[in-house]
């Protein structure tokens, strides 16, 4: 009899912004590769919601750098962040 192991593959956390049709934007963590509006939607429902955005108002899902997300985001509660998975 085989014994089979499973492990869980650690997965690569990357970084997106997000930016809505009114140039506001958001950093998010995923370990989703180039996640699509509907996820990225799904993930940020409540604060979709508390700012009235909707899906069409995703205007662009741009994987960046961490160096990049800290220059432009507040990063220093990044350990708390939530990561779409």
């Amino acid at each position: 009899m085989k014994i089979l192991i499973l492990r869980r593959i650690k997965m690569k956390i990357k970084y997106y912004e997000v930016l809505f049709t009114d140039t506001y934007g958001i950093c998010i963590k995923s370990e989703i590769e180039n996640p699509t509006r509907e996820q990225v939607a799904t993930f940020l429902k409540d604060d979709m919601k508390k700012y009235h955005y909707k899906l069409e108002d995703i205007e662009s899902i741009d994987e960046i750098s961490l160096k990049e997300a800290s220059n432009f985001y507040d990063m220093e509660n990044e350990e708390s962040f939530p990561i779409l998975r």
